[in-house]
Order: C-alpha cells, then structure tokens, then sequence
C-alpha cells in the first residue's frame, strides 16, 4: 500500500467516524455524507475496490434523501449519485456506456429536466435488471427500492402498444414481490396482483409470479384464502416439464397443510418437491431453491408422523440447500432458516448434545448475517437467545455465561423488532424466560426488575393473543410481589382477570379452551397472593372465583355472560356474540401460528382492534343498571352466603408462602385468613405432591418386589402427616375443630377449595395415620367435600327436582383393558341395599354409550363400576371405559355436555376418576367434575386405582349409611357423611395401608 492509498484510507475511515457521532437529524449530516461520498470515489478510483463505490452509492443516496430540492447542493448531489450509479454498473455489468448514462440520467431526472419519453422505456427497463442484478449480490435495499422506482418509470414510459409493455410490467411486478419480503410489508403486494391478474400472453410465466405473490400475501397478512388461490393457481402453472412450478405448488401446500393441519396436504407436498428436485441438477439456478422447499416438506411432514428418517432427510437436504447458498445472496437466510427449523425439530425428538451445538452454530450464522434493517433479525437473534437457553438447562455444568449471553440477546432481539410486529410478543416472552432463568442462577435484583418490566409491557400489548397476556400478567405481578411492589401486583392481576372472559367462551371447542386456560394456571395462586399481602382478603376470594373454573363456569347455563345479556339486555347480545367470536378465531389463529413461521401484521393488527372493541363493548353493557357487575368478580358478601352449610376453604401456596382464605356465613367479617407454615410453598407442595404420587405408584403396581411395595405405604403416609401438620391442622385449628365431635352431636363439614398445585395433594386424607386409635386427622375431626369454586357449589345446590331412581352401570370386560372381576359383584351390592335399582347390563340390554347416555336422564342415582382412564395430556378425552369407548366413548366432553335435571347423585367405582394435570388443577378439568357438571348434585370419586375387594368394601360401607342399612330409600344429601364412614371403616381395617382407603372422595352439595 503507498502512501497516497493509505492517505485515502485513513481520511475514509475519519469521516466515517465523524459520521458515527452525527445525530440523524443533524443540519450537517447530509453535508458529511457527501463529503464521505466523495473520499470513497477517490478511494475506488486509486484501488478499484468495489465495495468503496457500493459504500459510495449507499452514502450519495443518503445525501439527496436528506436534501431538499430546493436546495442549491441538491443538484450536486445527484450529479455525483448518477456518476457513481454509472460507475457501478459499468464495473459489474455489460450495458452499452451512453444508454446506461441516458437511463441513469432518466431514473433520477432534476427540477426542469424533461420527463422519460416512449423511446427510454427500454433504457429504464435495463437499469432496472442491473439493479436487481446488483441486489441479487449485496441484498441492500435501497438498491432494491431503486430497481421497482426504475421498473416504473419504464412502465410509465412505454406505449400501449409495445410489445414489450407485458414483460416490463411482469418484471415491476416481480420486483414488488422482492420488495415485499424484504421489507416485511405487504403494501406493494397489492399492486403486484393488480398487475399480474391483467390479460396477457398466456404462455408468459405471469400465473407463476402471480402464485408467488399470493403465498407471500399470506406469509405477510396470515390471509388463509390469499394462500388457498396461490395453491389453486400453482396448480394451474404446474406443467410436467416445469420442476420449479411444481417445487413451488409443494412450497404453498406445505403451508397450507402446517396451517389446517392437513397430512394428506403434507404428503402431496413432499412427493411434489421430491420430483422437482429430480428434474433439476446441481449445476442449474433452481437447484438450491428446489432443495430447501424439498427440505421444509420433508419437515413439516416429519414434525407430524414423528418419522425420524425424513427428519434425518429433511437435515440432509436442508443443509445441501444453505452450503450451496452464496451468504449475499438475497434468499441465503430463508435457506438458513429451512435448516435452523428442521435441526430444532430433530434436537426435539432426540435431545442429541451435538445437534445443539450445530442449532447455536446455525442460529449464529442467521443473526450475524441478517442486516440490521432486515424485518426478521429480531426473531433471528431470538433463535440464538432460545439456542444458549438450552444450552445452560442441558449441559451439567450450567455456566452462567451462556445465560448472559443468552439474555443479552434477547435483549438485542427486542431492539431489533419494531414496536408493532406480530413477532415481538414471542419475544419478549423469551427474554421474560431468560430473565427468569438468569434470576433464579445469580440471584441479581437487577435481573428480577428487567423481568417485571418486560412482563408488564407483554401485558399491555392488545395485539397479541389474551392467553399470551394473561401469563404475561402473571408472571410480573409474581415477581412485584417478590419486589414488594404489592400495589403493581394487584393492577397487574386485575388486567388478567378483565382478560379471562375471553379465554372462556361456551361456542369454543371444551378440549381447545382447555388449551387456552392452560396459560393461566398460574394466575389463581398469584391473584389470591397479591390481594392478601394488599390486606383484601375479601378480594382475594373474590378473584380466585373469577380466575378458577373457567372452563367449568364457561358451560354453567346460570353464569352464561350471554344468558345475563338476552336478560337484561337484549339488543346489545348479538354484537357481544359476533365480537366474541371474531375474538375466537383471532386468538385461536395467533395460538396456531408457531414461532418462527413468516410474521403477520394484519393478524396482530386485527386483534389490536378487536381489543380496543371490547373494551368499549363491556364498557357499554355496565352502564346498564343491571350489568354493573358484567363480567367482574362477584362480590364476596354474595359468596359467603353459600358458606351457610360450612366453611369454604381456598388453600394457596404461591413462590414463598401460603395462605389459607377461610371464608364463612358472615358478610360482616366473610374472610378469615390463615398464614400456613414457612414450610409451605409452591415448591415444597410440588415435591410432596411428587413423592406421593411414586410411592402410591410403587404400592399399587403388581409387578413390584412385595417389600417395595410395603415400603412405599409408610412413605405416602409420611405426606399424608406433612399436609396434616402444614396445612389442614392449622385450618382445623382456626375454625376451633380442635376434637371429634360428641357423639350426640353432628359431624361438622368443610368444603376444600384447593388451589393451583395445592389441588395435587389429597387433603381430604391428611393426619397422623397408622394405628387405629388417634384423632390427628381430619377424618376424625369433619367431613370434607370439594368444590372446584364456590360457584360450582351454589351450582350444586341449586334448587330443581329430585329424582331416587338409582341406576348401576357395570361392566366386567372392555376392550384394551384388564378384567374387572368385582364390577358383577357390586352389581348385586348395590340390588342389594336399592332393590328397585335398574341394572345394566340386562338380558336383553347391553351396556352402550348411547344407552346410557339416555338412562342418566331417566334416573336420579348412578353407579359406576367400571374402568376409568385420565388422559393428563388432553383431558377432555377422559374417559369411562365402556364396552363400545373404543368406536363411541364417554368422554368428559361429553359428560360435561349432558344437562340432567333432578340428577342426585354419582359415585363413579372406576380408575382414577379425579386425576387431572398440573396446568389444568384450577379448571377442575376431571371425570368427578365432569359429573357435577353435567348436573349431579353429589359425586363420589378416586383420585388412583383400587382393586376389586377394596372397592366392593367401600362401596358396601357407603350404601349401608346412605340406605340405613337397606331400610331406607337411599338419601343423596347423605352422600358425604355415608363417604366419611365408609372411609374410616376402611381405614380402621387397615389405617398402615393408605393406597385402600384414601383415594376416596366427594365433591358438589
């Protein structure tokens, strides 16, 4: 390098550096520019370096944007931009010199200077491909903007009857869909299908283009109908020599199959793109466009079927496509993206430490390569956040340094996403992670704070889906409190219960709701926390009413929002219903829309709007007298008259206490609170719950050594005391049930409103067991009930006919399950002490669902004596194991839909029958529930399995104190105290043995 280079050298790199420190709106900057302009030129002139005039273009454009063009430097300016402009394309492309220079002079004419005429429209066309030619190797989108600005003066140039006017406008169009994806705006789109549905030679490749920009409508807007016309008119284009019609025919399918959840689409899309990649060799353009489409098939095929060779293929072809990919080529990203998705979906079938070394590489290479104004570097940079996420939670060593670069960027993510794109909801729940993650390992305060501000923002974001709030919401007021910023918390708490009626909604699918509310699982236990440490307990029974049995409330015909409405007023009901279900199908459209997929403004847009419309809606209908209280928590001193028979008691653990909400028949003092134990958190209940659940596990299975088995009773009975002293004795204590009751007087009640995970420890059984004499239990001291919520009570308890018709549904064998030997034998029980019982099956009555389906409407009383089974994953798919479950199933869904009037009681003699999971605890989403549900004033369930003998014992022990003895017709509202003596019966036969006894229970009245 001679002295007069590095002269030049170091004077650029001075300029710029003064650049650096020049505000955007500084009166200079446009000078500065230019003067950089122009140290690049003489750089490029002296070394021929190409990046120096690209640089040069970038900052002489700059230059006349900041300029005005009245300016007397503005023609300077643009002198030395078209100079520079020539100066690139004559050293990057063949152009004759003088039409280059009479179409550069046209694209960017000044004041004065005569507009393009017919015969520059073939100039202006050139120019326009050279640019494109020019964004196709550096993907810089000022570059691409000149290329559609030029493409249109060429179109605005030409005659009407050029032959060429087609091509020209097929070409801007073309460009326009460049744009589009570049940009991440779908404005030019529109403009584009204008142009492309014009008549036209019809062997042109318009319908292609025209297929092309409708997917990418769809990938910017989430238009389901601008992406079913793209596969209908790639269809139409697809010609049996044509492989790139067909690899983009494959491309739209797989999106429309991952959008409607279509295997067969799936397939079809996979053997397309697998034809079109055999049509094209590795020397030809397409070659690597085809193989990714091929590679992004293949894993959307996989990510269904959970076929580990197509992923293993899906890899293979991915990464062929990315490697073959000039980084600065304008689809190298996309490329990238194809890849980064199919080794995720992999890493989560096989959790392979290598496959996740590659999975950072990958994503490292997304976010480094990304300009900073690309639209998707944000959710690139999420990528590599998530990626050093696992990377801490999966290597034993848990360095903290990949967490803090983890959040750092996550943090970066959030800085490069526009305060309105649909993906920044997505990620700044992945920096809420994080932060949490971060917190919890270093314990900074700092790090807690970050957590909170970014949960609150999520929060408040109406364009974005309302179970993505709610958690949102959750999370921030758990960490307020944390802070002691109680106030905040309560604020926040308050935003999550506003938003929970549209969580809810009757005309959703139950197991899709189910879905939804999962997002709240938390809330219950933190609503009720912030009001307490706010010194509310009142309102903190309040919002547990209002943030529990959602699902559960949402079917209840007497707490229907749209029964109140038809009630008090009409008029405003259908606009409540056609909003509400707008509401639906947003929220379930961003629910079905995986991270990582193309973003869509109008979707959060849409839901945005959708928003600020109900809340002027509920606004509205509480100005009505009588719906003041519309959709907001019902007041306590109405809840507490429900205590009339008993206390109800809400139990709470949340981060680092607990609180029992002890609420009675007084509305001058409704609420008693009672702080549990230090040793009673959310954690310690988690670990206890667990505990319990594997020793009940060991003791029940057959196949374990009989010491193992043995060994395990102590240790459930070890739990069973740690509730007892922890939580249960302290309530008891409260409410002076310090002793049994006198034997001439009646056994007190109490109602169990177990919250969040508090609902996975059996309550009803705690104490000191173990021997038979005693009194350090609850079932020596009350009889306990549950209730999902207190407006499941009242439910309960509702006024209606009374129907004693008994009937008794067994069933000994059902397919795919093991004999059940005692189901006969309870039969004759139950004919036993209810002779006029009618008994299924008959002679001539097999058990069937539809039968009894309609038995349950015709009596009063159920027995069940059969197989259950809980399905924690989807549990509305709970079933009773009938002899028809396999073709024609008796669901909780259908359970739950039944509307029995005079139904008294059902105890349900079958497997399992009140096990639910950790996110659904609160929705009471469970076989017991789904009777009380459907009408059932009192239910008996089992929370575990029990075997043949010990069931026909407790069922023998219930009905003797339900009937007298047989001498009495049975008594449903006797259906808890003849529980707790069937129960202590059992206990007292075997009190070591707890798998025999406590699994029992009774919920409802």
């Amino acid at each position: 390098m001679d002295a007069t280079e590095e002269k030049l050298r170091t004077r650029v790199m001075y300029l710029r550096w003064q650049l650096e420190g020049t505000s955007q709106a500084h009166p200079e900057r446009a000078a500065r520019l230019a003067e950089l302009t122009g140290a690049l030129l003489r750089f490029f002139t002296r070394t021929g370096e190409i990046q120096a005039l690209r640089e040069a273009v970038t900052t002489g454009r700059t230059a006349v944007a900041l300029t005005a063009a009245d300016r007397p430097e503005y023609s300077r300016y643009v002198g030395e931009l078209r100079q520079l402009l020539l100066l690139l394309f004559e050293n990057t492309t063949d152009l004759d010199p003088r039409r280059l220079e009479q179409a550069v002079r046209w694209s960017r004419p000044l004041p004065g200077e005569p507009a393009p005429d017919s015969d520059a429209a073939a100039g202006l066309a050139e120019l326009a491909a050279a640019f494109r030619r020019e964004f196709d190797q550096t993907d810089d989108l000022p570059t691409l903007r000149d290329a559609v600005a030029t493409a249109r003066s060429a179109v605005a140039a030409v005659r009407p009857d050029d032959p060429l006017r087609d091509s020209y406008r097929a070409d801007l169009a073309s460009l326009l869909w460049l744009l589009a994806g570049r940009e991440g705006e779908p404005a030019a789109l529109d403009e584009a299908v204008r142009i492309l549905r014009e008549p036209a030679n019809p062997r042109d490749a318009r319908p292609q283009l025209l297929s092309l920009v409708l997917k990418r409508k769809y990938e910017l807007t989430g238009d389901v109908q601008a992406l079913r016309e793209a596969v209908d008119v790639a269809r139409s284009a697809v010609r049996e020599d044509s492989a790139r019609a067909k690899a983009n025919l494959a491309d739209e399918l797989r999106m429309l199959s991952e959008r409607t959840s279509d295997l067969a689409m799936a397939r079809e899309a996979v053997g397309l793109a697998r034809a079109a990649a055999e049509e094209v060799r590795e020397t030809e353009p397409d070659w690597a466009e085809i193989q990714s489409i091929l590679a992004a098939s293949l894993t959307n095929l996989a990510a269904r079927t959970g076929n580990g060779l197509t992923l293993d293929e899906a890899v293979r072809e991915a990464g062929k496509a990315a490697n073959a990919t000039s980084p600065f080529h304008p689809d190298y990203l996309a490329r990238v993206n194809v890849l980064h998705r199919a080794l995720t979906v992999q890493y989560a079938k096989s959790a392979d430490p290598p496959l996740l070394d590659r999975i950072v590489a990958v994503a490292r290479d997304l976010a480094g390569t990304a300009p900073a104004d690309h639209p998707d570097r944000g959710r690139y940079l999420a990528y590599l956040s998530g990626a050093l996420r696992e990377v801490f939670l999966s290597r034993r060593e848990n360095r903290v340094e990949d967490l803090r670069d983890s959040v750092e960027f996550a943090r970066q993510a959030v800085k490069s996403t526009a305060p309105n794109h649909p993906d920044r909801a997505a990620i700044l729940f992945g920096l809420g992670d994080v932060l949490s993650l971060f917190y919890a390992r270093t314990r900074d305060s700092s790090a807690l704070r970050e957590y909170t501000r970014v949960n609150s923002a999520l929060a408040k974001m109406t364009g974005t889906s309302a179970g993505r709030r709610i958690a949102a919401a959750q999370r921030a007021a758990s960490a307020d409190l944390r802070l002691g910023r109680v106030r905040h918390a309560v604020e926040l708490v308050g935003l999550a219960t506003e938003l929970l009626p549209q969580l809810g909604f009757r005309d959703v699918d139950r197991a899709d709701r189910e879905h939804r509310v999962s997002a709240a699982h938390r809330l219950p236990a933190t609503a009720a926390a912030a009001a307490i440490a706010a010194g509310r307990p009142g309102y903190a029974v309040e919002l547990l009413e209002q943030t529990r049995g959602i699902v559960f409330s949402g079917t209840l015909d007497t707490r229907e929002d749209a029964a109140e409405l038809r009630r008090a007023a009409p008029g405003l009901l259908p606009e409540f219903e056609e909003l509400r279900d707008r509401i639906n199908d947003a929220d379930h459209e961003i629910a079905a829309a995986s991270f990582g997929e193309p973003p869509s403004r109008e979707l959060a847009a849409r839901r945005e709007a959708l928003s600020r419309q109900w809340d002027d809606l509920l606004e509205r209908i509480r100005q009505h007298p009588d719906l003041t209280g519309f959709q907001r928590p019902t007041p306590i001193t109405e809840l507490c008259r429900h205590a009339n028979k008993g206390p109800i008691v809400s139990v709470v653990a949340d981060e680092s206490r607990a609180y029992a909400l002890i609420v009675r028949n007084d509305p001058a003092d409704p609420v008693h609170v009672e702080e549990l134990p230090p040793a009673v958190t959310r954690d310690s209940v988690l670990d206890k719950a667990e505990v319990f659940r594997q020793a009940r596990s060991v003791a029940l299975d057959l196949n374990q050594p009989s010491r193992a088995r043995r060994e395990a009773q102590p240790r459930m009975l070890e739990i069973l005391a740690w509730i007892w002293e922890n939580i249960t004795e302290p309530v008891l204590r409260r409410l002076e049930y310090t002793e049994p009751p006198a034997p001439d007087k009646p056994w007190p009640r109490v109602w169990w409103c177990p919250v969040g995970v508090v609902t996975m420890l059996p309550l009803h059984a705690a104490g000191r067991h173990g021997s038979a004499e005693g009194t350090d239990s609850l079932l020596d001291r009350v009889v306990s009930s549950y209730t999902p919520s207190i407006r499941a009570l009242a439910y309960a308890r509702r006024p209606g006919p009374e129907t004693t018709s008994a009937l008794v549904v067994s069933v000994p064998e059902a397919p795919e399950s093991p004999p059940l030997t005692g189901a006969a034998e309870e039969a004759d029980l139950f004919r036993e002490f209810i002779p006029t019982a009618t008994i299924r099956p008959a002679a001539d009555a097999p058990v069937r669902r539809e039968n009894v389906v309609e038995l349950l409407r015709e009596h009063g009383i159920v027995h069940f004596a059969c197989h259950g089974y809980a399905d924690l994953n989807n549990p509305s798919a709970s079933r009773l194991l009938l002899p028809d479950h396999t073709t024609d199933p008796l669901t909780l869904h259908a359970i739950t839909r039944l509307k029995l009037n005079g139904a008294q009681l059902a105890y349900l003699s079958a497997c399992s029958t009140t096990e639910t999971n950790q996110e659904q605890a609160d929705e009471a989403t469970h076989l017991t529930a789904a009777f009380q549900l459907a009408g059932y004033r009192n239910v008996v369930g089992t929370l575990w399995p029990i075997n043949d003998q010990a069931a026909l014992k407790a069922a023998r022990a219930f009905y003797e104190a339900l009937t007298s003895g047989g001498t009495k017709p049975p008594d449903p509202d006797a259906a808890a105290p003849a529980l707790h003596h069937a129960v202590r019966t059992m206990r007292a036969g075997k009190p070591a043995l707890p798998s025999r006894w406590a699994a029992y229970l009774h919920s409802g009245a």
